[in-house]
C-alpha cells in the first residue's frame, strides 16, 4: 500500500504484506509538496547487484486499487511456474595450426558462478586425420594455468594419469598419444596451452567440455590465440549450447591489430569472421565490426574490453580494440 502525504505534512505511508502478514511499514513520509503530484504508475521489479546466473522472480495475487482494501487473507499458495532452464555452453573448442614459441595453441576460458566446475580439457592431433585434416600434430601435450599464470597441471598421453576418471566421462581422446586433463576448477580465468611433444608441430584441436552441467557455475567464454593462415590452416572455433530452450545471445570476436600493443609480432592486420551452423551452412559474416550491428555490440560492453596474450601475469595488459570483426547472434539451443 502506498499513501501519498498531504502537502506540507508527514503523513504518507508505504506498507506491504506477504501471505497476509505485515513485513514492511514505513509511516510519516513526506513524498510530495504539491497536490497535483499524483501516483499513477505501479512498478514491481527485482534488482540484483551482481550475478552470473539468470535471476527470475514470480509475483501472484497482485492487486492494484485506488482505495485501501487491506491485505489479502492467507490462502494456500499458488504454485509458481517452473523456471525455464537457461542454456549453457557445453563444449568450446578451437582448431588451428600449432607451432612453437609464440605460435603454440593458447586457449583462455572463464568459469563463472559460485560453485566449482568439473571440466575435461582435451588436446587432439592424430584423431583429426580421420576427418581428412592433413598435417596433424602427432603427439600433443597440454598445460593448464590459473589466472595468475601459475601452472596447475600438465599431460602428455591421457592414459598416463586419470585414465579411469577420464574414461568414465565417455569423452576420452580416441588416440592414446593425445592429451587430456580432468580438473575441478573454482570460478575464475584459466588458460590451456597445447604444444607438440619434443617440439612437434601440426594442426591440433583444443577442447573444453563441461562434465558437471548441474553445478551453480558455467563456462562463460573461450578465447584462442594462434597462427592464422589460409586454406585448412585458418583458425576454427566451435561451440555448442545445451540444457535449455529457445535461443541465446552470443558475441563472436576476432582480434588482430589489438594484439600488437601486447607484444605479439605479425598480428593479423584485418581479421574476418564467418559463422556457420551445425550443418556447415553460413549464417553470417563480418569484416569490420562497425559496418553492422555497431549499436547492439556496443551495448554489450564487449566492443572494448581488456584482453591478454599469455598466462604470465606480467603480460596481462589492457588494450582497446580499434579494428576487429564481431558477430552478435541469437543461437538456437540444441538438446
Amino acid at each position: 500500500m502506498v499513501k501519498a502525504n498531504t502537502p506540507g505534512q508527514k503523513d504518507g505511508e508505504v506498507k506491504y504484506w506477504i501471505d497476509g502478514q505485515v513485513v514492511g511499514d514505513f509511516p510519516n513520509l513526506n513524498m510530495r509538496s504539491i497536490s497535483t503530484l499524483k501516483i499513477d504508475t505501479a512498478h514491481i521489479g527485482l534488482h540484483a547487484l551482481h550475478s552470473e546466473r539468470l535471476n527470475k522472480k514470480w509475483y501472484d495475487n497482485v492487486v492494484i486499487a485506488t482505495q485501501y482494501i487491506g491485505p489479502m487473507a492467507s490462502a494456500s499458495p499458488i504454485p509458481s511456474p517452473t523456471p525455464t532452464p537457461t542454456a549453457q555452453l557445453q563444449n568450446i573448442s578451437s582448431r588451428l595450426l600449432i607451432q612453437t614459441g609464440n605460435n603454440v595453441g593458447i586457449a583462455g576460458f572463464v568459469v563463472g558462478g559460485t560453485d566449482a566446475k568439473k571440466l575435461l580439457i582435451r588436446g587432439l592431433g592424430p584423431t583429426l586425420a580421420q576427418f581428412n585434416v592433413t598435417g596433424v600434430m602427432q603427439n600433443p601435450t597440454l598445460e593448464l594455468h590459473d589466472g595468475s599464470g601459475s601452472l596447475i597441471t600438465t599431460n602428455d598421453n591421457w592414459k598416463d594419469t586419470q585414465q579411469a576418471e577420464i574414461t568414465a566421462t565417455q569423452l576420452a581422446p580416441p588416440a592414446d598419444v593425445e592429451a587430456a586433463i580432468l580438473a575441478t576448477l573454482q570460478p575464475g580465468a584459466y588458460t590451456a596451452i597445447q604444444t607438440g611433444a619434443r617440439g612437434g608441430t601440426g594442426v591440433g584441436l583444443i577442447e573444453i567440455y563441461d562434465v558437471d552441467p548441474l553445478a551453480a557455475s558455467r563456462l562463460i567464454n573461450i578465447s584462442t590465440r594462434g597462427l592464422v593462415q589460409t586454406g585448412n590452416n585458418v583458425l576454427i572455433g566451435g561451440f555448442s549450447l545445451a540444457g535449455g530452450s529457445g535461443a541465446n545471445d552470443v558475441i563472436v570476436r576476432a582480434l588482430g591489430p589489438s594484439l600488437v600493443p601486447l607484444g605479439v609480432n605479425k598480428a593479423l592486420p584485418d581479421p574476418v569472421l564467418t559463422l556457420y551452423d551445425a550443418n556447415a551452412n553460413v549464417i553470417t559474416a563480418n569484416d569490420n565490426w562497425k559496418d553492422s550491428q555497431q549499436r547492439a555490440i556496443e551495448n554489450t560492453g564487449l566492443s572494448r574490453r581488456t584482453i591478454s596474450t599469455q598466462p604470465s601475469p606480467s603480460r596481462y595488459r589492457q588494450a582497446t580494440i580499434p579494428r576487429l570483426s564481431v558477430i552478435k547472434m541469437e543461437v538456437p539451443v540444441s538438446r
